[in-house]
């Protein structure tokens, strides 16, 4: 089905002298005419021509460059040829010069035979003759917008698809993959509850800005995703690419709503200092404190365990058991600091039998000077057991030696099996 755009004058490069007034553009297909030629235009009747998602970088897929137009081509076209660049519409053979994603280029007179990415299209010329053109599909594809309108020259196939936070950029209706440039997609989409299939960049790719949208400074409405209902801005394309968004804020105030636009809502505004009240704004600008119950909270006191909220204040809990199981320190709560232990110097118990009068010192228990093992008996052998304490054992070494000085005449002490026995002398 052809499309119909109504045109009272345009210029050809048969009917225009060179040097000719000031040129102008028009607004829904681009095509360049001298102010004093053209009347308004009636866009009533003009079908959609697709159109979406596009970056600067990525160029439609037209097939063979040396038959079709990229409007980057200078060195491929020739001045005047489809294809070729051009500011006024007797710069081009066909006498139109049209605007697509790149810029202006001159266009050719069709009957079905456009290129790839490009639709035969209907307008009306000088005297109300029809003309039919070739008019590229993707001219506003990827392209901010507002609304399904800013996506289409006078059509309704083109959508407006909503990219969450990051704004609205054009895409371009389609039925398969190969309806679409490369690096894109026909993938679909809900719009108004509709499901309609566009074409979109693949993968995550977020639209850049082609030359129409540079020049013309196309813009869309973004937000923060953490305020969307309050936290809107722009982001438009300039000569350096698309913008980031751009959110007007002010101070925050006591409203419940996110004013200054960092994802949280009041914040400090209202705040008691209580762990145990809920702190919000009421709708007249005032504060108001909600007590809660059996929450976990911190009362300040370190020596206090499960500390929860009760009517809004914060309870301690059992008090905290300070025992570092050490004689040699002294175990006491802080409720600044929590457990202390202090060093003492207490008398103690180092464990080991062989040392005496142990005494705490820098939190140990430090043996004293061992104990006296000597039993006086010279039939033994003394030592010291850390386990056991003092040990005299027998030594049979010492048997017959005489072990003490003994007043009976008629005996003689004498050492045998470790033990100071009294011996008899024979005849006494």
């Amino acid at each position: 089905m052809k499309r119909t755009l109504t045109i009272l004058t345009l210029v050809v490069v048969a009917t225009l002298p060179s040097g000719c007034g000031s040129g102008g553009e028009d607004p829904i297909y681009g095509i360049t005419t001298t102010e004093d030629s053209v009347t308004p235009k009636d866009t009533a009747a003009v079908d959609a021509k697709p159109d979406i998602h596009d970056s600067s970088a990525i160029k439609p897929d037209y097939g063979n460059v040396a038959e079709t137009p990229t409007g980057e081509a200078d060195s491929v076209f020739a001045p005047g040829e489809f294809g070729a660049t051009c500011v006024q519409n007797f710069e081009c053979f066909s006498g139109f010069c049209i605007q697509n994603e790149d810029g202006n280029i001159c266009t050719k007179v069709c009957v079905s035979d456009c290129p790839e990415g490009y639709g035969c299209d209907q307008i009306t010329g000088t005297g109300g003759d029809p003309v039919y053109l070739c008019f590229s599909r993707f001219t506003r594809l990827c392209n901010p917008c507002v609304q399904n309108a800013d996506c289409n020259n006078g059509g309704i196939l083109n959508k407006c698809l909503d990219h969450g936070p990051e704004g609205k950029f054009c895409g371009v209706g389609c039925a398969l993959d190969a309806d679409c440039p490369a690096n894109y997609q026909c993938k679909e989409f809900a719009v108004d509850d509709v499901a309609v299939n566009q074409c979109s960049l693949k993968g995550d790719i977020l639209c850049d800005c082609n030359t129409r949208a540079k020049k013309l400074q196309s813009s869309t409405t973004c937000y923060n995703a953490a305020s969307p209902s309050t936290c809107k801005g722009t982001r438009m394309c300039t000569a350096d690419g698309l913008t980031p968004c751009s959110i007007p804020t002010k101070p925050e105030i006591c409203n419940g709503l996110d004013d200054n636009c960092n994802g949280e809502t009041d914040e400090g505004l209202c705040d008691d200092g209580n762990p145990c009240t809920t702190d919000s704004c009421n709708t007249d600008g005032s504060c108001k404190h909600n007590q809660l119950e059996g929450t976990p909270c911190d009362d300040g006191n370190a020596c206090t365990t499960v500390d929860k909220c009760a009517a809004g204040k914060c309870v301690g809990g059992a008090l905290k058991l300070c025992d570092d199981d050490n004689a040699c320190t002294d175990d006491k709560c802080d409720p600044a600091g929590g457990c202390l232990f202090t060093s003492n110097k207490d008398p103690c118990d180092d464990g080991n039998q062989c040392t005496t009068a142990d005494k705490c010192s820098e939190k140990k228990c430090v043996g004293g000077p061992p104990p006296n093992c000597n039993d006086g008996n010279p039939c033994t052998t003394d030592s010291c057991d850390p386990s056991k304490g003092c040990v005299h054992k027998a030594d049979t070494k010492n048997d017959g030696v005489t072990c003490t000085n003994d007043s009976n005449p008629c005996t003689v002490d004498k050492c045998q099996g470790g033990q100071c026995k009294h011996v008899t002398i024979p005849g006494c």
